[in-house]
């Protein structure tokens, strides 16, 4: 099996919402290069119709956690709410944190966050086990 480790620091890995696409599965394996990306040549493209990053994109701010609206966003809600029940995870938070400390630093805490103690590659947060070698956390 490939060995699946954090790539360097990539903007494109942080998700207008707040979600950290270095965790995703389909990330390491190619099929999606995270909201950002332009590139057409990869399997997940509904990234593109979506309305959150639509309305960073318009309002010309990097992530829902520079807008002013932020907290109780009608957009933003069903996506909070959903990420909240499934995968434990606050968006809102995170948007917030990454305002607050930079790409740089939130990416590092991130990365810093889902490192798989056994084999230092990925926790995903979405299937709770390591992208590489399958260890629960």
């Amino acid at each position: 099996m490939k060995k699946i480790g954090l790539r360097p620091l990539d903007s494109n890995i942080i998700g207008y919402c707040g979600v950290f696409c270095g965790g995703c599965p389909s990330y390491h394996v190619g099929n999606c290069h995270g909201c950002r990306s332009v590139d057409t040549n990869q399997k997940r493209i509904s990234k593109w119709k979506c309305r959150k990053r639509l309305c960073c994109l318009e309002k010309d701010i990097y992530s829902c956690g520079d807008c002013s609206e932020l907290i109780g966003c009608r957009l933003r809600k069903p996506l909070i709410k959903s990420y909240l029940k499934k995968y434990n995870l606050n968006l809102d938070q995170n948007a917030q944190n990454l305002a607050l400390k930079g790409n740089e630093e939130w990416l590092i805490e991130q990365r810093t966050k889902y490192l798989c103690p056994q084999c230092g590659g990925v926790m995903s947060p979405y299937e709770l086990r390591c992208i590489q070698c399958g260890s629960e956390n």
